[in-house]
């Protein structure tokens, strides 16, 4: 009788254990569908939807109208953020080149026909711009990463072209490079082993061509470098956008937005308009 009550004992509480068990397992993974619907909730990209096509290159569209991948919803709370150790000063490349290898830019009249000419007849080029874009010689006091700073000449493209982004400023520069007045020297960049040197033939002229970018207190800039030998002389011309982060600490009530992907590949788009117009006189 001892005997049999123990045993019926120890089966009711093995029992109660079993049971237990699964009410555990059952609720843990309950918790886990919860924790990953937040997760994808904030990490997932948020569809947008682009009403025009803009144009990476020279007629050639990049984006078309539709509906796209846009950043995560995480992304926009927290655009500072970095999924790595934290960067003070970076230097970083570009995987796709503005301009592929071996292909040829030239300028076109229906676009440019209106244009304004700036002649430098000391180094022998010229290049052409719009009323939109200003000839200047200093960047604007307030921006961090300068576009114009003791160039032959400085081509911007202000602020006020993409209002109310993260976008600052950006611009057309043209410099002579003085200590490197042969191919080898004129030709080699710096940090040529950590990103991609291509050539580009820009109307007739060949020149070697280099993205570049760096990132630091919020600012980011990305720079591409074209460079010609011309008469012993080097030229380099540089087409750089800038940004800083301020859509997220502004209030969007004062309407500030991000500045996306389809604004940044028009702006580039107008700065390769303005490249396809330089020309060496001589």
């Amino acid at each position: 009788m001892t005997k049999n009550s123990k045993g019926t004992t120890k089966y009711r509480v093995v029992s109660g254990f079993a049971r237990s068990s699964l009410h555990e397992r059952g609720f843990v993974l309950i918790l886990i569908l919860i924790i990953s619907a937040i997760l994808a909730f904030f990490l997932v990209p948020i569809p947008l939807f682009q009403s025009q096509s803009v144009q990476c290159k020279l007629n050639v569209p990049c984006s078309s109208v539709g509906w796209h991948l846009g950043p995560s919803l995480f992304r926009r709370i927290f655009p500072d953020v970095s999924y790595g150790p934290p960067i003070t000063k970076s230097y970083i490349s570009t995987p796709t080149p503005l301009l592929p290898e071996s292909e040829t830019l030239k300028e076109n009249p229906n676009i440019t026909s209106t244009w304004q000419t700036y002649t430098d007849r000391v180094n022998n080029f010229i290049i052409k711009y719009p009323k939109s874009v200003t000839q200047t010689e200093s960047s604007p006091e307030d921006t961090y990463i300068p576009i114009c700073n003791n160039y032959l000449v400085c081509l911007l493209y202000p602020e006020s072209m993409v209002p109310k982004t993260d976008f600052v400023a950006a611009g057309v520069f043209v410099s002579k490079l003085n200590d490197k007045n042969t191919s080898d020297t004129c030709y080699k960049f710096d940090a040529s082993d950590n990103f991609i040197v291509s050539k580009v033939v820009i109307n007739g002229n060949t020149f070697y061509h280099q993205t570049r970018g760096s990132v630091a207190a919020g600012h980011q800039q990305s720079t591409q470098y074209y460079r010609s030998l011309n008469n012993n002389t080097c030229l380099e011309i540089g087409l750089r956008i800038t940004t800083e982060t301020r859509s997220a600490n502004l209030p969007p009530s004062e309407g500030y937005k991000e500045f996306t992907p389809v604004q940044e590949a028009k702006v580039t788009s107008d700065l390769n308009q303005i490249l396809s117009t330089f020309q060496f006189t001589k």
